[in-house]
């Protein structure tokens, strides 16, 4: 979204305006989204790693950008509970995610469990460590 300085010099944006903003910052996590099977690669190949480092770069950016958009549309705008607003608040907590795991922690975890110094446990195992009732 490399046009959203251009935000704070306009005029409060109209419903219409707002929703085209969102539909563009949606847009781009969409585009990023198609990328994700490059997030965490499972080799230390380093053209891989350096793609992944970009991704997570350009998520990072992303967020940034989203945040700030939803910052400045206008109060009514942020009450609405449209799709399109909800998908970008989506998106948001998605890249927030992403950024609490780098793609070499992923791989030194995966290297762990592979060489078996890491136990890898079903999601049943985990359910029944936890206490948490089986899933039906």
């Amino acid at each position: 979204m490399h046009t959203l300085g251009l935000l704070p010099n306009l005029p409060e944006l109209t419903a219409n305006e707002a929703e085209l903003w969102v539909g563009a910052a949606n847009a781009e996590a969409e585009a990023l989204r198609q990328h994700d099977q490059r997030l965490y690669p499972l080799t230390d190949d380093p053209a891989a790693m350096a793609t992944a480092r970009s991704l997570h770069a350009a998520w990072r950016r992303w967020v940034d950008d989203a945040t700030a958009l939803l910052d400045q549309l206008p109060v009514s705008a942020t009450r609405d509970d449209s799709r399109a607003l909800r998908t970008l608040r989506l998106g948001i907590a998605y890249a927030r995610c992403l950024d609490g795991l780098s793609p070499e922690e992923v791989l030194r975890r995966h290297q762990r469990v592979e060489s078996g110094e890491a136990k890898l446990s079903s999601i049943e195992e985990v359910r029944r460590e936890l206490g948490l009732a089986p899933r039906a």
